[in-house]
């Protein structure tokens, strides 16, 4: 996905976000993070085959982990190019068709 380059924080390479960072976005570039977490945080959930999307911008606001976007500049404009959430998250399997959870 191809943005103007007008999100400061959105550096070459990789960038790390977390919700203060997106909470103290200038009003003229928080609705593009809000479209590039949410487009990529619902490409994730289709790529995973989940019936959810499990990352969004108003989630990462209300959470402590941590966005980890990967961005290339060419010619004027930003290609991101994938995200990786990290933090505490709880862990799910399968076992005889049940979903169980891990602690």
């Amino acid at each position: 996905m191809e943005y103007p380059r007008v999100v400061r924080g959105l550096k070459e390479g990789v960038s790390i976000w977390d919700a203060s960072k997106l909470k103290t976005l200038p009003p003229n570039e928080k609705p593009i993070m809000v479209e590039i977490v949410d487009k990529l945080g619902s490409a994730s959930a289709k790529a995973q085959g989940l019936g959810a999307v499990i990352t969004d911008f108003c989630k990462m606001l209300a959470s402590d982990h941590n966005l980890y976007i990967f961005a290339k500049h060419d010619h004027g404009k930003v290609q991101v190019l994938g995200i990786l959430k990290t933090g505490k998250k709880k862990l799910f399997i399968t076992q005889n068709g049940k979903w169980i959870e891990l602690t």
